[in-house]
């Protein structure tokens, strides 16, 4: 691995079907954080490799389909001659042929000026709310309804740069750890 890399998560899909990596590499300037995720598709055989800095896969049942559709949302944080741009994408994988499918959404991950600087570094869901939530660095929640990909919630959660995550399903939450080894378990109400 190249110097000033370091993985940020590694996935495998439901069944081992697909499987991912995200991996982050840092520069001189904070903000230019670069994060590269490596997508692998079983059945194809072949990779993929697109801009992101943390990922997760859902499945989500689209009306008129019996099957739920298997998707992948990524956060990305990416520059663009000279403009930083935020987003988080929601896409289905292997549409199922014959079948309603699930339309790719996108939306924005807005960062407040004082935070130019911080990048997603995870991701968890939901099922029980069929939320994704989007973690940073330096501690920004993000919440948005999975289907529509809509922002619901944004607020700083932590003082202190998360560490890890990881889901909670039988609350419909997450935990997450800070690198001072404190553990939180955040709730999701509605």
């Amino acid at each position: 691995m190249p110097q000033n890399c370091f993985i940020l998560v590694g996935l495998v899909g439901q069944n081992a079907e697909n499987s991912l990596a995200v991996v982050a590499s840092t520069s001189k300037r904070p903000q230019l954080v670069k994060g590269n995720m490596q997508f692998f598709p079983v059945d194809q055989q072949r990779s993929q490799a697109l801009e992101a800095h943390a990922a997760l896969f859902a499945s989500l049942k689209v009306a008129g389909n019996e099957n739920p559709s298997i998707l992948i949302a990524f956060a990305s944080k990416t520059t663009n001659a000279g403009q930083i741009t935020s987003k988080l994408h929601v896409i289905e994988l292997g549409a199922q042929p014959g079948k309603p499918g699930f339309t790719k959404k996108q939306a924005d991950l807005f960062f407040p000026p004082d935070f130019a600087d911080d990048f997603p570094v995870a991701m968890q869901k939901s099922n029980k709310y069929i939320l994704i939530y989007v973690i940073t660095k330096l501690g920004l929640l993000f919440v948005y309804d999975l289907e529509m990909a809509t922002a619901l919630y944004r607020n700083r959660i932590s003082l202190d740069p998360i560490f890890l995550t990881a889901e909670a399903s039988s609350v419909g939450g997450f935990m997450l750890s800070i690198d001072e080894g404190r553990f939180f378990l955040l709730l999701s109400m509605k």
